[in-house]
């Protein structure tokens, strides 16, 4: 039985603290959540495991990652922050609690611990870089002093953050996700996170009196450019780090609180769910169950499926992480954003669903968290208001569990001659003996109870009358948990034995049990019979106490029935050529055994052939089996293609090429898929064909064009050689003008003038082929004679002959630029190159020497010489 250590008003100012930046589990069963931007939802818990939604925090609030802190003893709210703003329990912004920096989209953008040493003051850490931004940003903390006045008074106070401690930084470029993890005793805790990029997490100690010491550096083996959430189980002293890329595996690291000393890190099985290395495609939070075995991983969505929750069980490191939930709206726009663990075990869920009238966020439930099958259901809780799907559960202070001791009530042998001994902790929780108190509340009145280490002994008189002893371990610190047991002692007396404890039958057997022939004062069975003897022939367990003077003994026997195994089934499955197929059957029967037809003793197996594979389970009572039947398919087939040619207006005729029987075409018509199974017909360009199947899809090009006329006009004139050989597209049939066939090609000599034809589709087209010489006379290409570089647009450049007169010509040549006194101003080796003379030429006359060449008659020149007038 656990209960909390009772404690003065003033340790109360000292205790827990919630924050929404971070969930942590108080474990007195108080605990508050508040989330929400729009509207102000929030979730109130309660030690009787009562849950009611509440609407008492300020607005707006926050997005995404926030804290609460609360009173674990009595849950009295202390104060809540959304990494920006720092609310008192009144919902009062504290005098100094604005200013923080934090960015709204980091999803663990704050989270607190208490200063080790120091009751009543919280180290806050909020931070500034978010993942889209590729983690620029920083991690600050800030103090939170409860010992401060703030909106109360000296002998009542409200709390206020420290002035001295406030925006203090920590790191660069952090990721967003951030989990701290208190040690044991009051002396140390311990702060993980990521550095963008790096592949590496770090590793803090935060001291007495709020030292941050940086411990180590440890190397994922990956870069992680988005952990979105980092998350520890006290119970199996593991860390969980997850990111929101697809692409990037979940990791396990084993973490020893006491030392601080990292263990192994590992990558979970099938948390590599996509190719995605976009954010908002992978992880979005993590949880453990409360045992520690079953780790819980919510993927934000699926490609373009719904988000989902996945399962792992640490117990099977081998086995591949499990989809066991589905968002229900379906689609890329139905996510699930959230997971965190109540004070009563069980784990809330975010489902938001944005394809289903407008913004719905639904509450979800893991109940039976500590199973291979637990159930998701809809939660009984339902919000008046939706909101949008950037909220997440508000996070809490995080606490050393509290102790569990190994039985909550003990009965001694009634007469033991022998000290007995009574080890304190269970074996969940592995603990230093100075980070617990141990006392004994209540001592026999004939014996007394007494400590060694964390051992109780409880003397032996032989005399012993019935008695009780109540002994209580407690947490050392601030806000002390304890847990209680009770030693109940009785008269030495004759013992009752009903065979094995555990007891297996096949219906419908049943077992005969007796008490030893023992002369009891009395007996009683707990269904109600007090006989010597009994027949069993139900599932249960069974107890019997024998009473026999001061003394009572008591022995029970659970007798389990093994469940009728399914009928026979076999489920056909397909698997593509060079992959093989992960087989499993989850089997929900802890008496059976089990065995694959191919030897393999386990409930996987990876199949690469074509086949019958059997999963043949049993008990001592039935069996059964499940067949696989599996089926390798190959690639699509190759498909033979041939471009064509046609003529506009045409249509052309596809068959149906030959594919195998299962795979199915498509072709691409204008960019519009359609299946092929006859003979297509088409008026337009149509380029490419699909043959797909389920292993895979092969992609072909056929190219139909329609044949374009050779020349855009009716003439074409030619220059430059003495003759010249013209070519024609492929595909026309080509004739001289008497009607020759010429190969769809001609020789032109220079003045020639020739008339052709061809066959273009259903007609006849004619053009002219011309070669001119080079006859023109080149003097009249010489530029007018007034020039008027004014900077206008219109005459600023001197060309001696015109551009559009080169463009047609083959003449080539230079120039120069002398004034009236025959100095040099310009030369220009291209007549393309103008003269553009600067504002300090003056007006007047000017002379222009050109020497022109014809590129078709290497060797000739011919010299020009040109006067002009240059007015501004």
């Amino acid at each position: 039985m656990k209960f909390y250590a009772s404690i003065s008003l003033e340790t109360i100012t000292f205790i827990v603290f919630f924050f929404v930046c971070e969930t942590l589990s108080a474990q007195g069963g108080y605990d508050q959540w508040f989330f929400s931007q729009q509207t102000n939802y929030g979730l109130s818990f309660s030690p009787n495991g009562s849950v009611a939604v509440t609407s008492t925090h300020a607005t707006p609030f926050a997005e995404e990652g926030s804290v609460v802190v609360v009173d674990p003893i009595i849950g009295n709210l202390l104060f809540y922050s959304n990494g920006n703003v720092v609310w008192d329990g009144n919902h009062n912004v504290m005098p100094n609690g604005v200013g923080l920096l934090a960015n709204p989209s980091v999803s663990e953008k704050c989270e607190t611990i208490q200063i080790p040493g120091e009751c009543g003051r919280f180290m806050m850490f909020h931070s500034t870089a978010v993942a889209e931004n590729n983690g620029n940003g920083s991690l600050y903390y800030s103090i939170v002093d409860m010992n401060l006045p703030g909106n109360g008074s000296i002998a009542s106070p409200l709390g206020d953050l420290d002035p001295t401690h406030k925006n203090v930084p920590v790191m660069s470029n952090p990721v967003e996700g951030l989990e701290i993890i208190k040690g044991p005793s009051d002396t140390v805790a311990w702060l993980f996170t990521g550095v963008v990029g790096s592949g590496n997490l770090e590793l803090f100690k935060i001291t007495v009196g709020g030292g941050i010491i940086n411990q180590s550096t440890i190397p994922l083996g990956i870069n992680y450019d988005d952990i979105r959430s980092l998350v520890f189980s006290y119970e199996s002293s593991k860390l969980a780090v997850v990111s929101n890329q697809e692409s990037k595996p979940v990791i396990i690291i084993d973490f020893d609180l006491y030392s601080g000393a990292v263990g192994a890190v590992n990558q979970v099985p099938g948390s590599i769910t996509g190719p995605s290395s976009f954010y908002w495609t992978g992880f979005f939070d993590v949880e453990w169950s409360p045992s520690g075995r079953w780790l819980y991983l919510a993927k934000y969505r699926h490609g373009n499926l719904a988000g989902g929750i996945y399962q792992y069980d640490l117990l099977n490191p081998a086995v591949p992480i499990t989809l066991q939930y589905s968002n229900p709206g379906g689609g890329s726009n139905n996510w699930v954003t959230d997971l965190k663990r109540t004070v009563n075990g069980e784990i809330l869920f975010f489902d938001y669903q944005g394809s289903n009238g407008g913004t719905q966020m639904t509450l979800g439930e893991i109940q039976n968290a500590d199973s291979s099958s637990p159930q998701y259901v809809a939660s009984n809780l339902s919000f008046s208001q939706n909101f949008s799907p950037a909220h997440k559960f508000s996070n809490s202070l995080s606490s050393f569990p509290a102790p569990e001791l190994n039985d909550d009530s003990v009965v001694l042998n009634c007469l033991s001659s022998v000290d007995t001994l009574f080890p304190f902790l269970n074996d969940d929780i592995v603990a230093s003996i100075a980070d617990f108190n141990f006392t004994v509340i209540q001592n026999f009145s004939s014996v007394t109870g007494i400590f060694s280490g964390d051992t109780l002994f409880v003397a032996s008189n032989n005399s012993y009358s019935l008695d009780t002893l109540i002994y209580e371990v407690c947490t050392v610190g601030c806000s002390p948990f304890c847990d209680t047991a009770i030693i109940v002692v009785s008269d030495q007396g004759p013992s009752i034995s009903l065979l094995q404890d555990t007891t297996i039958l096949c219906k419908p057997d049943s077992i005969f049990i007796d008490t030893n022939g023992v002369s009891w004062d009395s007996l009683i069975w707990s269904d109600g019979s007090n006989g010597a003897a009994i027949f069993i022939d139900t599932a249960g367990s069974l107890e019997v106490k024998g009473y026999y003077g001061s003394c009572i003994v008591s022995d029970t026997i659970s007798v389990f029935f093994p469940p009728s195994l399914m009928e026979p089934d076999t489920t056909s499955l397909i698997f593509c050529e060079g992959d093989s197929l992960l087989l499993f059957f989850e089997l929900e029967c802890d008496l059976c055994t089990y065995q694959w037809n191919t030897g393999v003793v386990s409930d996987t197996i990876y199949a690469n052939t074509d086949g019958v594979y059997r999963f043949s389970f049993w008990n001592s009572c039935d069996s059964s089996y499940q067949d696989f039947e599996v089926f390798k398919r190959n690639q699509p087939p190759s498909i033979a293609t041939v471009d064509t040619i046609v003529c506009p207006e045409d249509s052309v005729v596809f068959s149906p090429l030959s594919y195998s029987s299962d795979s199915s075409l498509t072709w691409a018509v204008n960019d519009s898929y359609i299946p092929s199974d006859t003979n297509l017909v088409l008026g337009d360009f149509f380029n490419e064909v699909r043959a797909s199947n389920e292993c895979g899809m092969n992609t072909f090009f056929i190219n139909v064009s329609y044949l374009m006329e050779p020349l855009p006009s009716d003439s074409v004139i030619l220059s430059c050689s003495d003759s010249l050989l013209f070519k024609f597209p492929e595909a026309l049939v080509v004739f001289d003008s008497i009607g020759n066939h010429i190969n769809s090609e001609i020789w032109i000599k220079e003045n020639e003038s020739i008339t052709v034809s061809y066959l273009y589709c259903d007609s006849v087209r004619f053009f002219n082929l011309f070669k001119k010489s080079m006859t023109e006379d080149i003097s009249n290409a010489i530029l007018s004679n007034v020039f008027t570089p004014n900077g206008d647009g219109i005459n600023d450049f001197f060309h001696p002959v015109p551009l559009q007169f080169l463009s047609t010509s083959s003449l080539i040549g230079e120039f120069f630029i002398f004034n009236r006194w025959g100095s040099e101003l310009f030369h220009s080796t291209s007549l393309k190159t103008p003269w553009e003379p600067k504002m300090d030429v003056p007006e007047g006359t000017y002379y222009c020497v050109v020497i022109l060449g014809d590129s078709c008659s290497p060797g000739t020149q011919t010299r020009l010489v040109k006067s002009f007038q240059l007015f501004r």
